[in-house]
């Protein structure tokens, strides 16, 4: 996950996972892939997440 980065697995099976993420300030995620369907809801704060070859800024309220 990376320094700074805390996580909790609600639960997953072979299509999606649910894990709750919290990022401290300047805190950066290891580049890696997950096989799960992943969706994403920002509660707080703004960050620039990279899927793919694109990069966004995200903030709260922001989900994909």
């Amino acid at each position: 996950m990376g320094n700074g980065i805390k996580r909790q697995v609600f639960g997953y099976n072979d299509q999606i996972m649910l894990v709750k993420a919290k990022f401290e300030v300047g805190a950066v995620g290891d580049l890696h892939e997950h096989h799960h369907t992943q969706v994403t809801y920002v509660d707080s704060g703004a960050f620039e997440m990279t899927i793919g070859a694109e990069v966004r800024i995200i903030r709260k309220g922001d989900g994909y």
